[in-house]
């Protein structure tokens, strides 16, 4: 199979784009479907702390999120940018994480998920749609910045990205998989917060813009845990002080290769025979709220306009 030519290259990341079929057919019958594919990883994330049936789930979970679908890396704002600087196609979708999580949801723009490239064209060809212009694509992602959720480039087979997405830690599925039940997805990005110790007056702004907890002050001192910090970049975007760089860590770079045709093939049999099914399982038994979806209007705190789709 011959290699995906990168659509952007920096020292931080890729992008990659396939059109496989495999991929093709995989986002064309997950798409339509997806806040029902949320409401279904939610709920097997809670299975996973289950005793001994847990640990199997779990395990499960992280291989299908690792090499097939959704397995989100954090970027800061600026490379965000050059993700959107340099996409061929973008569309915008509302979050189904908060869809779903109803009256339950924080106040986050809804609008949020943003689809680059090929998925983005599929998208525009099942909405009858123009989809987003880069300009009104850069001031989605600086608003939803401004407003301290985290953003992280999704994968759809391993390392095929396709998505932009813009998370809070209340509502996004992939975080709490990460942060509540211990499922090894959601990953950190390759940037890490470097204080100015001279400048920073200990005032703990910083403390209140992690939404992970992985900034602390020790002896009036921010201290960082480098395993829980996403790499987000959010931190040095509101010290008032400006006492924060984000820099950049070629030791946590993940390197990932592209699929193979035997990875492909397993892709695929695991996709009909299992994902596809237990999707569809769990809607039965659950009902669906893919209307939801279809009807998720912008909120107070969006940048959206009418005309952009």
């Amino acid at each position: 199979m011959a290699k995906a030519t990168p659509l952007y290259e920096s020292e931080a990341l890729n992008i990659l784009d396939s059109k496989d079929w495999v991929r093709t057919n995989f986002l064309k019958r997950y798409l339509p479907s997806t806040i029902d594919a949320v409401r279904y990883y939610n709920h097997m994330g809670r299975l996973t702390t289950l005793p001994i049936l847990g640990f199997f789930i779990k395990r499960v979970m992280y291989l299908y999120y690792r090499y097939l679908h959704t397995n989100s890396l954090v970027f800061p704002l600026e490379e965000m940018e050059k993700v959107i600087e340099n996409a061929t196609d973008i569309f915008v979708d509302p979050c189904p994480c908060r869809v779903d999580a109803g009256d339950s949801a924080c106040d986050a723009p809804l609008y949020t998920c943003m689809r680059v490239n090929h998925t983005a064209t599929l998208r525009k060809e099942m909405k009858g749609s123009k989809g987003l212009t880069k300009e009104d694509a850069l001031s989605i992602l600086r608003n939803a910045y401004k407003q301290g959720l985290v953003l992280s480039l999704e994968s759809c087979i391993q390392p095929y990205q396709n998505n932009i997405c813009m998370c809070c830690r209340c509502c996004c599925v992939a975080m709490k998989a990460r942060y509540d039940y211990g499922v090894g997805i959601y990953h950190s990005g390759p940037y890490l917060p470097v204080f100015d110790h001279k400048k920073c007056t200990g005032c703990g702004t910083c403390i209140s813009a992690c939404s992970v907890g992985a900034l602390s002050i020790d002896r009036g001192q921010v201290s960082l845990d480098s395993g829980l910090c996403l790499g987000c970049g959010q931190c040095g975007a509101i010290c008032p002080e400006t006492s924060i760089e984000m820099v950049f860590k070629r030791e946590r770079v993940r390197d990932d290769s592209e699929p193979g045709p035997i990875r492909l093939f397993l892709s695929l049999i695991y996709i009909y025979a299992v994902m596809i099914p237990s999707v569809l399982a769990f809607r039965m038994v659950s009902g669906s709220k893919q209307d939801n979806m279809l009807n998720a209007k912008p909120n107070k705190k969006d940048y959206f306009k009418k005309s952009m789709q």
